[in-house]
């Protein structure tokens, strides 16, 4: 467990000393967030008009803010993951740039240890913005009147801290086990990160989406963290058979 802590320590400070993704997907960050609160300031001001209800397909206000919340809420666990994914791709790579790889490797750790400490290391980096940027904007979200219709999925009800917190932990790691992985596997950093990106938009577009809906439903919640927890645990015990081959090249 030490050394695993110890990885994922030097993993987080390899990001901060390179703060360029970070400080882009914060500002991607804040640029989306204004947007949604533009939108739900715009729609809750005009929601009894019946022309805007005429525009929005005749929809109930309980169902479209159940929408706009939903997707909103889908956004917030798409980021963390999105980012997650982004600084997995460049794990391995930045120690084959510096030279570091192979001192890495002649340490006294096995590879599931070495991929597990990468994966918390920009996991967590991720899930920090996540849970500051995130959680402060979500609550100011839940004062307007248009996402109180839907306040099943917003602070603080059960299912919505177990999607934003566990949901979005589970499927965070998955995305930055795949890009670890990936980086690994394929030597050239953009090909690492196209195609990892690539293939985990494919993978975890529709469970981070499912987070995002199922945030007003307990047992779903709980059943989609569950199922990114699986997953990862899959791609951790796959990874360490393709790194163990991979980096020893």
């Amino acid at each position: 467990m030490r050394s695993i802590v110890l990885i994922a320590r030097r993993e987080v400070k390899d990001h901060i000393r390179q703060p360029s993704i970070i400080i882009g997907a914060i500002g991607f960050y804040l640029l989306v967030e204004l947007l949604f609160a533009s939108i739900f300031g715009i729609v809750s001001s005009q929601i009894d008009n019946p022309a805007v209800q005429q525009l929005l397909g005749g929809k109930t206000p309980d169902a479209l803010a159940a929408e706009l919340v939903g997707a909103y809420n889908s956004y917030v666990v798409f980021e963390p993951a999105a980012l997650a994914g982004l600084l997995g791709g460049h794990a391995f790579i930045n120690d084959r740039e510096r030279g570091t790889l192979p001192f890495l490797l002649l340490t006294p750790v096995s590879r599931v240890q070495l991929l597990v400490g990468k994966v918390l290391g920009c996991a967590l980096v991720a899930l920090s913005i996540h849970v500051v940027i995130g959680g402060v904007q979500t609550w100011a979200l839940a004062r307007f009147e248009l996402a109180q219709m839907a306040s099943q999925l917003l602070p603080f009800s059960l299912s919505w801290v177990i999607g934003f917190l566990a949901g979005t932990t589970a499927w965070t790691l998955a995305s930055a086990a795949l890009a670890v992985i990936l980086g690994a596997v394929i030597k050239d950093i953009r090909g690492s990160l196209a195609f990892g990106s690539l293939l985990g938009f494919v993978l975890t577009t529709p469970p981070i989406f499912a987070v995002g809906f199922t945030m007003d439903d307990t047992l779903l919640a709980s059943m989609v963290a569950l199922a990114g927890f699986a997953f990862t645990a899959v791609l951790i015990v796959v990874g360490q058979f393709l790194i163990k081959r991979d980096l020893s090249r």
